[in-house]
């Protein structure tokens, strides 16, 4: 069915006048030229939003995703030590990882001075405005990061199986609080079992 409507319509291009071709021809290479731009687009936004999505996921993890990777890390390096048993990593943050954007800084300077009798009255006020550097692709505009903070951790727990014991419990705040960047008092260790 589709073949013998192409003969047709390839017939009735060749029967018809120059002039009528010509636009017929035109007409076919314009609506050509329409589909291929619609699907070469469809394709370049499936590439930036795969892209925007990679990058979401690198520095805009959810809460629990960023505490469960933190705690199975502390985890793993706790019972690497000999003799230690984790039983549970709890680790609460402040925030999510912070994104400084770059930006371009103004500061105006403004200097006064009245002068009455003896006295010479200075003012010197100073007013800073800061716009963030955007960088524009093929269809928007995007802020430049140029640094991505880690997110800031509040608190640690580590229950660990066993018999208490000061050493035991020095051992562990020393490697978290090194481990974090945190300091020492905000590590708290329980013993479980014993």
């Amino acid at each position: 069915m589709h073949q013998s409507a192409l003969k047709k319509f390839i017939q009735r291009l060749f029967s018809q006048s120059p002039d009528d071709r010509m636009k017929m021809i035109v007409c076919c290479l314009c609506v050509l030229f329409g589909l291929i731009f619609l699907y070469r687009g469809d394709r370049m936004d499936e590439g930036e939003e795969s892209e925007t999505g990679q990058m979401e996921g690198v520095s805009h993890q959810p809460f629990s995703e960023l505490e469960t990777y933190y705690e199975e890390k502390v985890k793993l390096a706790l019972e690497s030590t000999d003799g230690l048993t984790v039983s549970h990593v709890l680790i609460n943050f402040k925030s999510t990882a912070e994104t400084a954007y770059l930006t371009d800084e103004q500061i105006d300077y403004n200097e006064q001075s009245q002068a009455s009798g003896e006295t010479i009255d200075e003012q010197v006020s100073h007013k800073t405005s800061a716009t963030i550097v955007m960088e524009e692709t093929d269809r928007d505009r995007t802020p430049v990061a140029y640094q991505t903070n880690k997110p800031a951790v509040q608190g640690v727990l580590i229950v660990v199986d066993g018999v208490a014991g000061i050493q035991v419990k020095k051992q562990c705040v020393e490697l978290v609080s090194k481990y974090l960047a945190i300091s020492p008092h905000r590590v708290a260790v329980q013993f479980k079992g014993g």
